[in-house]
């Protein structure tokens, strides 16, 4: 099973956030534009995983945000490039976001391996990744992320086979 652990992202941000880039989309067609019903947050990329350590993961999930409370987010209007592979779309900084990726980590560690466990959290939200041609700079060109704020209800375990699939949600604040 290919797993990571997620913050979603509402229907009304990825409405507005697609409706932004859609002058993009037109631009540079050729780039793997994810679709806004795939938009979330990964705190932690686990890969390729074996079914029978998905109780494990769950386990170390759930007591990583165990009694924390829920929390905001909020575009903060920039888009960039993670060189040529990646347009994204900022957040405004959150210590609690990064505290959950953190706690989220750390508590896997001993359970799963984390293969990018080591990288410093970039919290961001994936446009699209290089397909037929590189990301550069003109697609992101005058583009304007809206500013919107959401909260945090919950974490998920997502499943990406073709699309994704929620297989344990761990509620905020409960």
């Amino acid at each position: 099973m290919r797993l990571f652990v997620a913050v979603e992202v509402p229907e009304q941000v990825r409405s507005a956030v697609a409706a932004a880039i859609a002058p993009a989309r037109e631009r540079a067609p050729r780039l793997r534009w994810v679709d806004p019903a795939k938009y979330h947050l990964t705190l932690v990329f686990l890969g390729s995983v074996e079914e029978s350590r998905v109780a494990g993961i769950a386990e170390a999930v759930s007591s990583s945000v165990q009694g924390v409370e829920q929390f905001s987010l909020a575009l903060d209007g920039r888009v960039g490039t993670f060189g040529r592979r990646v347009l994204w779309a900022g957040l405004a900084p959150s210590p609690q976001l990064s505290a959950v990726a953190g706690a989220v980590t750390a508590s896997l560690r001993p359970v799963v391996a984390v293969p990018d466990g080591d990288r410093p959290f970039r919290a961001h939200l994936t446009l699209a990744r290089a397909g037929r041609e590189p990301v550069r700079a003109r697609a992101a060109k005058g583009l304007a992320m809206p500013a919107l704020t959401w909260t945090v209800e919950r974490v998920v375990l997502l499943r990406s086979a073709g699309g994704y699939s929620v297989v344990e949600a761990f509620p905020l604040g409960a």
